[in-house]
Parts: C-alpha cells; structure tokens; sequence
C-alpha cells in the first residue's frame, strides 16, 4: 500500500528488495516496479529466477531495478554471464529535449484576476 511505502521512504533504505518478479514482465508489474522506486526513493534490487530475457533485463534496468540477486545454487560463471548481458544491453534512452519549455506550476486560483 502506498502507505506502508511511505513508511519505508521515512527509514531512508539504500536498496529496497521487492518480490521475485514474473517473467516475461508484464507492463502492470513494470509499473508497479516504478510505483515502489518513486514512493520509497531508493533503487530496487529484485531476485531473479529461471531464465529472465535481455528485454526483461533492460525492463529491469529502467524500472529503478539496480540490484539483480541470483537464485540460491548460482555458480561463479552463472555472475559473470549475467554481468555479460548486462554490459551487452543497448545503452538506456534519455530523451533530452532542450528546445522543451520549462514548466512551472501554477499556484492560487487561475479565475483570481489578482493573479495577472
């Protein structure tokens, strides 16, 4: 709940360990993912189980996910194979828009003509 997230914004995590995710990432869970990142305002670091795709990896990365957990059992080749696809995914989009106007919120009633 967006409380209990709350909460857990006031103790100031470093990390915050979600669920093990389903994969293939469904956009509600991606969502979700992005939901707990804003409201605590600490990246995530989630579990990973079975075979995970370098889509749902990629998903992971710009979902706040920071911290990949192997499952219990994962060998030293099986760390560096994920470090490999992790350094092979495509470099994440930022959409830099400098030509964008800056917004700038409006405070006070917009009908108030005291306003102008």
């Amino acid at each position: 709940s967006d409380e209990e997230l709350d909460a857990l914004a006031t103790l100031r995590p470093a990390l915050t360990v979600v669920p093990n995710p389903e994969f293939p990432l469904s956009v509600p869970a991606v969502a979700g993912l992005r939901r707990i990142a804003t409201r605590v305002g600490a990246p995530l670091g989630a579990p990973l189980g079975g075979d995970v795709s370098d889509a749902d990896l990629e998903l992971l990365r710009d979902s706040a996910v920071a911290g990949l957990m192997l499952p219990p059992g994962a060998s030293a080749e099986d760390a560096a194979e994920l470090a490999r696809r992790l350094e092979a995914l495509p470099e994440r989009k930022r959409e830099e828009r400098p030509d964008a106007p800056a917004l700038v919120p409006q405070v006070g009633d917009p009908d108030d003509d005291e306003m102008d």
